[in-house]
Order: structure tokens, then sequence, then C-alpha cells
């Protein structure tokens, strides 16, 4: 048998793992990669969609190392 279509990116994704900082890394990253891929394909629905996933991989990631990053240091 033939394989079936294959899912669009990120569609059947869950979201990311919730306490996996390096698991989260990686979906981010996947993801950033998809919507770059996208983009470049004129697809910025899909591209859209995609960048949403690394937002929310990205506020989770703050949560679990603890806030914002922290600010740099002011010149002398």
């Amino acid at each position: 048998p033939t394989p079936g279509p294959s899912p669009t990116p990120g569609a059947g994704s869950s979201f990311p793992p919730g306490t996996d900082v390096q698991a989260l890394v990686t979906y981010a990253n996947q993801h950033f990669e998809l919507a770059q891929e996208a983009f470049g394909n004129g697809d910025f629905a899909r591209g859209g969609a995609e960048i949403e996933l690394v937002k929310k991989a990205l506020a989770q990631l703050t949560i679990l190392t603890g806030g914002a990053s922290p600010a740099p240091s002011p010149a002398p």
C-alpha cells in the first residue's frame, strides 16, 4: 500500500514537552526550521502557525529557566 499524505508540519504536534528543557529547545528549533521552509515556499499561513508554536515553546522555557533574560550591564 502507498503511504497517505504526510500531515501538515505542526498540525499534529502536541504542545511542547512541559518540563524537559532540552526537548523544548529541540521542539522550538524544529518548528523554527519548518517556519523558515514555509516562508521560503510562500506559505505564510503555515509559517505563522509554526512561529506561534516557537513562541509557546520559548514562553515555556522562560518559565522553566526562572524568567526573563538578565539585563545587560550598564555601560561604565
